[in-house]
């Protein structure tokens, strides 16, 4: 159970590369079929390690949740989101999400597989969670590959961070469904603080001591002769 673990996080890190090699050789790998790949990397490959019994649900936190745990760790996401809010209400400027709520769901599946294959090797949660965490950024790094010169996007360092933040959560709750909806829920908040920035900035009134739909520039009259 170990090794096949251990064979289906190393098969989910290469999957970006040896995806990216596959549309440099063949001509048919076109931009569907790279969609396509992508949801089979974020979800098939966990699945299938799943229904074969190389992880564990429980490790994943998918099962056996106990009812005791969800309120604490419920309020704990509660907590996180509320602080997030205040943080961005405090910013100049809203920083884009890069990313949809359903984008943010697909990838938690691939990264409980990185966290429950190492809580296969190690019995301490916590150092399971690390590791997985560097499997991922493993991961993040052949996808991008920062060391080629190449400049990465800022879609790309977004994803980056929410491995970081998956781990966080994760580890406070200890249970997936809360750590994905806490992770979509935090990208629709940034979405909709964006909208009533940019709301308020549309509304807003003009500079004291002028009127709407006044103009600078002199009258007729006015013109020097």
């Amino acid at each position: 159970m170990r090794f096949e673990a251990l064979a289906w996080s190393l098969l989910e890190v290469i999957a970006p590369a040896l995806t990216r090699l596959a549309r440099q050789r063949w001509t048919w790998f076109t931009q569907e079929w790279l969609e396509v790949s992508a949801w089979l990397h974020d979800l098939l490959i966990p699945y299938l390690a799943l229904i074969l019994g190389s992880i564990s649900g429980r490790d994943a936190g998918l099962v056996h949740l106990p009812l005791y745990n969800w309120g604490p760790a419920g309020t704990a996401c509660l907590a996180g989101l509320a602080a997030a809010f205040l943080v961005l209400r405090s910013l100049p400027h809203t920083p884009h999400p890069h990313a949809t709520p359903l984008e943010v769901l697909r990838p938690e599946p691939r990264l409980a597989l990185y966290r429950a294959a190492m809580a296969a090797w190690v019995s301490d949660l916590p150092l399971a969670i690390a590791i997985g965490g560097l499997l991922a950024a493993s991961e993040w790094l052949l996808a991008a590959q920062p060391w080629s010169g190449k400049t990465v996007s800022s879609r790309s360092w977004a994803q980056f961070m929410r491995i970081g933040f998956s781990g966080v959560i994760f580890w406070a709750t200890r249970n997936l469904w809360l750590t994905a909806a806490t992770q979509s829920v935090a990208v629709l908040l940034i979405q909709r603080t964006s909208q009533v920035r940019e709301a308020r900035l549309a509304v807003k009134p003009p500079e004291q001591g002028k009127k709407p739909g006044s103009s600078t520039r002199p009258e007729m009259g006015d013109e020097p002769k």
